[in-house]
């Protein structure tokens, strides 16, 4: 009867109206789980979690305008479990009301103390589970933990999630203009990813949204990325919100999210998520300034060039040309690296090669032409596939097709006229 049960959960589990049989896998998997919901009853019991802090940047300032505070689970035989897989666990077995309540005391402890060691000008960002925003006395709580530890409104900031609006809309937006009311701000994490609603984004009492990372990981190679964040800035900025992106971890995701007018940056680019005594460190070094990537200030903007080609001895002919000319000139061997360069650089005029080891130049130029539409793009090659060429030539993909060997002088006159027609776009 154990394993029918079984078998029948993982039916609902799999979409309902089908069947499952019974596998001794499955009774694995729930001991595990079994097991590990003990452990996380024992770890509360015995305080047994940690809290790390991850900084929040103006992105025009490098100035810290927040910490999220992000609970960490240090498993004494299976090393640090992730949170993705605890707390659903607590969501499930009813244990997510201590585990928030654990997490709301310590990282307003946390604060109490750091304020007692350094200057501190921002708030803590605390998570708070939909299940446990949802108890009656939710807010109550919060004051009562503020008072504790003699904190103002001002020093916590709430984040929640989009599944919190699935239900009780109503009822929600009225506890959030609560919380408002008393002087605490309000974000949405990982927006877009979950049961965005326009008709309540326009009531709800929020100060923050923030760009989920599954949309700056390839934002600048992806246009539908880098479309989705870009309507998310802008939406938010009518709806006079802030926007933080997360997940931030190179200096061209910065520079295209800054490009784009994105107000606040929070990734590995920054900081990795360190514990209280660590932060005091930096905030006494640092001040609450945080260094952010920079640009060469002496590059002329109207003749910055591309060059893609996975051969070195190419691209070292072609510099050697070309230098002659006062060009700014990039120099790139991947697509990805190319992506990187126009992410940081606004770059002109492109030169890429047809043959590529991971893409041709024409789907290459097909992505740049929706994700930079001004620059001019040009395919140098001693390959040509007809078909793709005229096709990206046609919807405008590229502005000229050039071939190998190449004519110096022809090629140089070519490049000026390029550069010609940048200007006018």
């Amino acid at each position: 009867m154990r394993q029918a049960d079984l078998a029948i959960t993982f039916a609902k589990h799999s979409g309902r109206n089908t069947w499952r049989e019974y596998a001794p896998e499955l009774s694995r998997d729930v001991d595990t789980r079994l097991a590990l919901r003990a452990e996380l009853q024992k770890a509360l019991d015995h305080n047994h979690f940690v809290m790390h802090y991850q900084p929040i940047i103006n992105g025009h300032t490098g100035r810290i305008m927040g910490a999220e505070a992000l609970i960490r689970w240090p498993h004494p035989e299976r090393g640090f479990i992730s949170p993705a897989v605890f707390v659903p666990l607590a969501e499930e077995t009813g244990l997510i009301h201590a585990l928030s309540h654990w997490v709301l005391e310590a990282a307003c402890r946390d604060l109490r103390w750091l304020q007692s060691q350094a200057v501190v000008d921002f708030p803590f960002v605390i998570n708070i589970s939909p299940l446990h925003f949802q108890r009656p006395d939710f807010t109550q709580e919060v004051q009562d933990m503020l008072a504790r530890y003699q904190l103002t409104p001002k020093n916590v900031e709430i984040e929640l999630t989009e599944g919190l609006f699935l239900n009780n809309v109503q009822e929600t937006i009225d506890k959030l203009k609560h919380l408002q009311s008393l002087g605490l701000k309000i974000s949405i994490d990982d927006f877009g990813t979950g049961y965005s609603s326009l008709r309540y984004l326009k009531n709800l009492p929020i100060d923050k949204i923030k760009i989920d990372r599954s949309f700056v990981q390839e934002i600048v190679s992806d246009r539908n990325d880098a479309a989705i964040s870009k309507a998310i800035i802008g939406l938010a900025h009518h709806l006079n919100l802030r926007v933080v992106a997360e997940g931030v971890e190179t200096p061209a995701q910065y520079w295209y999210l800054k490009r784009n007018f994105c107000d606040e940056f929070q990734g590995y680019l920054f900081s990795r998520p360190e514990p209280v005594d660590k932060w005091a460190q930096r905030l006494q070094v640092t001040g609450g300034i945080v260094a952010l990537p920079t640009q060469e200030d002496n590059i002329d903007h109207e003749r910055t060039l591309l060059l893609l080609d996975d051969e070195e001895n190419i691209l070292k002919a072609l510099h050697r040309l070309l230098r002659r000319d006062g060009y700014k000139i990039f120099h790139a061997r991947t697509s990805q690296e190319a992506f990187d360069i126009l992410a940081v650089h606004p770059i002109r005029v492109i030169l890429s090669d047809q043959r590529l080891q991971e893409t041709t130049g024409t789907e290459f130029f097909a992505k740049v032409k929706n994700l930079y539409p001004d620059t001019v793009r040009i395919i140098l090659s001693g390959y040509s596939d007809l078909k793709s060429v005229t096709e990206a030539i046609n919807h405008g993909a590229i502005y000229k097709f050039l071939t190998k060997p190449w004519d110096e002088a022809d090629l140089r006159q070519e490049l000026a006229q390029a550069f010609k027609v940048a200007v006018r776009r």
